[in-house]
């Protein structure tokens, strides 16, 4: 059975804010969960239990949640696995689709669940991380209002 994964990458400054590179740790494995699922790789999920997960969606904070988290590897319809919240790391996901060069801020979609968007809405905003290349986002989540 073919599976589908993220490459993981630590990711550490080098000279100023916009120079990354990877730390010696360049792999990191995600938790695997057992559980049945629709996901796919890139979807920003919340957690709902212990390691259950549901998609997220910036339009109410009972849909945030707490624990934002993304989903990096699927091996059928009942594992997966997340990146966490508080850990930050470079992200491959080959032809993310997102507009915008280094840099671009993305935030969790306030109108389609689960979705990653360079799209700043009126009321509540999730920063996620940002656009390294059209391959590559840095994740690191956090709260932002604006």
């Amino acid at each position: 059975m073919m599976t589908d994964q993220l490459d993981l990458r630590r990711m550490r400054t080098a000279g100023d804010a916009n120079d990354l590179e990877p730390t010696d740790a360049d792999d990191l494995i995600a938790p695997q969960i057992v559980e049945a699922h629709t996901f796919v790789i890139g979807d920003i999920v919340r957690r709902v239990g212990l390691d259950a997960y549901v998609k997220a969606q910036a339009d109410t904070l009972a849909n945030i949640g707490r624990g934002l988290a993304l989903v990096v590897h699927t091996n059928g319809p009942t594992k997966y696995s997340v990146l966490r919240h508080g850990n930050v790391h470079a992200v491959t996901i080959t032809g993310h689709g997102l507009v915008g060069g280094f840099g671009t801020d993305l935030y969790l979609s306030t109108t389609v669940a689960g979705t990653l968007t360079v799209t700043r809405s009126p009321g509540q905003n999730v920063y996620v991380g940002f656009i390294i290349d059209t391959n590559t986002i840095q994740w690191e989540p956090g709260w932002t209002v604006f």
